[in-house]
């Protein structure tokens, strides 16, 4: 999908997806509503199973197949991409009003990566409410969290040139299959070019797992794939990250505090789980 209008930078967003059908449609569906139509939508499909692609041509997107997952595909995606900006959206977010385009945009004359405040689409069940408790104390601590080695702030807004030069300097041949941490490695790399990094409030709704097998299944398979950069030059950086988050003491909410060990502690079982015997 590319809407063009005049006199506006092109923004190029990239959804990498693996049978996304249940959440890709309404991620699509918020861009188009954007007040800021000069666009284009690529997806990167992981050779989807379900309807993924169908919603994709539906919506005229831009279509990019690969057997290279998450790292990968957004390598792929910034390649393919013709913007003067880089927007990472995954499938099961949805942008929370229709001028985040419009506002990043405008941000972007003061910085070279934004970082993209995020809440959960849903606050129905515990880890729902978890997760989101858990989001609201990651962005009052934003100082401290938009470190990108100790921190778990992550930008999804970059100027392509900053990216692009990020992404030449990571091995594709030898990471292109990593799932977890890709985001985390495209931070540390494009913060070694700029670090004019700068915060969207309100931005992204984003789908949370509701129930505790969906949950643990999915934390399970990071670790799993997190194996893949033991003894790299990123395993370091990766210790860093699986850990509570630091600075939570400095905010004056029990309540968000104690959820958030609940949820980082319950993500942490499954994850060692799938790193060491998946």
């Amino acid at each position: 999908m590319i809407i063009m209008e005049k006199n506006n930078a092109l923004v190029s967003i990239i959804i990498p997806t693996l049978n996304s059908e249940r959440t890709l449609k309404e991620c699509i569906e918020h861009i188009r509503t954007q007040s800021y139509k000069n666009v284009e939508v690529i997806i990167v499909d992981s050779f989807s199973k379900d309807n993924t692609l169908k919603i994709a041509k539906e919506f005229n997107c831009v279509i990019i197949q690969t057997k290279w997952k998450l790292l990968g595909a957004r390598y792929l995606g910034v390649k393919n991409s013709k913007g003067t900006y880089v927007f990472m959206v995954d499938s099961d977010q949805i942008l929370k009003n229709n001028k985040v385009i419009e506002d990043a945009v405008k941000l972007m004359k003061s910085y070279d990566m934004l970082v993209l405040e995020e809440s959960s689409v849903k606050t129905s069940t515990f880890l729902e409410k978890a997760a989101n408790a858990d989001r609201k104390l990651i962005h009052k601590l934003y100082k401290i969290q938009i470190d990108p080695v100790y921190g778990v702030l992550l930008p999804r807004f970059f100027n392509k040139k900053v990216i692009t030069e990020a992404l030449r300097n990571i091995n594709m041949k030898k990471f292109h299959d990593v799932v977890i941490f890709d985001h985390v490695i495209l931070y540390y790399e494009a913060y070694k070019i700029s670090n004019k990094v700068g915060v969207l409030n309100n931005a992204i709704l984003h789908s949370e797992p509701d129930n505790f097998k969906e949950f643990f299944k999915h934390n399970y398979n990071y670790g799993v794939t997190a194996r893949n950069l033991k003894n790299t030059e990123y395993s370091e950086l990766i210790k860093a990250k699986t850990r509570f988050r630091t600075g939570s003491f400095k905010v004056k909410n029990l309540s968000l505090i104690i959820n958030s060990f609940i949820l980082v502690a319950l993500k942490g079982v499954a994850y060692e789980l799938g790193y060491i015997f998946g």
